[in-house]
């Protein structure tokens, strides 16, 4: 009986604990090193990039799962990385290094063209045209190869004059590049910041779209009460090709986050309502599509990774399983983003409450709009109704709900009922009692997401 009971118990702790395995949101990835990861990169879902400090540099070939060091190419701090496959890739760091290697990892050829500069940034939008990006006593750094990095173009970045009043002056501006997107080999925008000897530190941003020939810039205007004044861009993405937003790397509520117009010619604060509140100092951003995107940071003392669902309008906190700081982060998909920082830190995220929509499908489709939805609570906060527009009709008893506080927390529910009517579906759940503050909702069929929602019931609640 003995025996049994144990055979039994031991296998009921298995089933739970890979249930959990399966399900938990976020796994933490043993890396063997306490250097700061500051840069992450995967060519698929199998084969990973990260580097950072001292020259570290490590690899992955099955997802994460087990990371190893590969060799040291010189101590300095590597600032981004950039692989073509698993055996030809690139990093550029800090005191003008830049390398090259063709056998994974094993041996680093330098390529430095020797401008005396920190690079920042490297990324390829094909297999032959690349950029990198970074700075030097002359200005910003912008280089560009069109042979697959066998030789790179150096040219140097210089701003306009931004400031309004009478306390801009005409003095020479210093050009700081840490990071840019490119929507396609032509349109790409390079981000920083400028220093003005007068007013101080302030974001930076210019736009190619002949491949890097030429440059616009297009930051935003300052005056003395402009809230980014003494800030810099840590990140900026393009979004589609008529959106991209950039983030600054501190700010109180929503206020680190500048929005383009519609054909990206300057950015501006965006002016949406956010149940987000808390001041954060925050390192790097990525969009998953228009809508959603991810945000690492320091929030309120706590490092913190917040996912937004509708362009900024409201955060969902998601509470990383650790107080290191996350510099860095990577989607291999819109399930699966890995996150790197502090002391050798790697998470990997599995976020099954995503559907990004491919802006490239709706150009062969003029006329598709894509799944949205409205909610409202009723009845002391215990019922909710949905409504949702422009999904197929079929099967509308099959959507199920899932419903999130602000912080992440599921919150159990009863379906009512669903009705089916010419332009919607209504979806009435039943719920406890909900408090004031923001709720996040994803509809599903067949445990695949077709359309994301929030319920908002005013006052924002703090999830510390």
């Amino acid at each position: 009986m003995t025996k049994t009971f144990t055979y039994r118990t031991l296998t009921i702790l298995l089933v739970l604990l890979n249930w959990t395995a399966i399900y938990a949101q976020f796994e933490i990835q043993k890396t063997y090193t306490e250097e700061d990861l500051t840069c992450v990169y995967f060519i698929n879902d199998r084969y990973g990039y990260a580097a950072g400090t001292n020259g570290t540099v490590l690899t992955t070939r099955n997802g994460g799962r087990q990371w190893h060091e590969a060799t040291n190419p010189g101590r300095f701090t590597i600032n981004g990385i950039y692989f073509h496959s698993p055996d030809s890739g690139f990093i550029v760091g800090e005191n003008d290094s830049f390398y090259k290697t063709y056998n994974g990892g094993q041996d680093w050829i330098d390529i430095s063209p020797n401008l005396n500069g920190d690079y920042t940034a490297i990324y390829f939008v094909n297999r032959q045209k690349g950029f990198a990006i970074g700075h030097s006593m002359d200005g910003g750094i912008f280089m560009k190869t069109t042979d697959g990095g066998e030789s790179w173009n150096p040219r140097f970045i210089s701003a306009r004059d931004h400031t309004r009043g009478k306390y801009a002056r005409d003095e020479s501006k210093d050009v700081y590049l840490t990071n840019f997107s490119f929507f396609d080999e032509n349109t790409g925008l390079l981000s920083g910041f400028t220093y003005d000897y007068v007013i101080g530190k302030f974001p930076f941003i210019c736009k190619t779209e002949d491949g890097g020939e030429t440059f616009t810039d297009i930051s935003p205007e300052v005056t003395k009460n402009d809230w980014y004044i003494g800030r810099e861009i840590v990140s900026i993405n393009f979004m589609n090709e008529n959106d991209a937003c950039a983030i600054v790397n501190s700010g109180v509520g929503s206020e680190f986050m500048l929005i383009s117009d519609y054909s990206v010619t300057s950015f501006a604060k965006n002016n949406y309502e956010s149940n987000f509140s808390q001041r954060g100092r925050f390192f790097s951003s990525v969009f998953l599509g228009r809508f959603i995107a991810y945000f690492t940071g320091i929030i309120q003392g706590r490092s913190q990774i917040l996912k937004t669902i509708d362009q900024g309008g409201s955060y969902m906190f998601l509470t990383p399983p650790t107080d290191k700081s996350l510099y860095a982060s990577f989607f291999t998909d819109h399930k699966n983003g890995y996150f790197v920082g502090q002391n050798g830190t790697i998470l990997h995220l599995f976020d099954e409450n995503n559907i990004v929509y491919n802006m490239a499908s709706s150009r062969d489709e003029p006329y598709f709009d894509p799944p949205f939805t409205i909610a409202h609570s009723k009845k002391n906060k215990r019922k909710t109704q949905i409504h949702v527009y422009n999904i197929n009709h079929r099967n509308a008893k099959n959507y199920i709900v899932e419903l999130f506080t602000s912080c992440g927390d599921p919150i159990e529910i009863k379906r009512k009922h669903v009705r089916v009517y010419s332009d919607e579906i209504r979806i009435k759940i039943r719920s406890e009692e909900l408090r004031s503050g923001t709720y996040f909702y994803s509809v599903k069929l067949k445990n695949e997401v077709v359309v994301n929602g929030k319920l908002d019931l005013g006052t924002f609640a703090s999830c510390y």
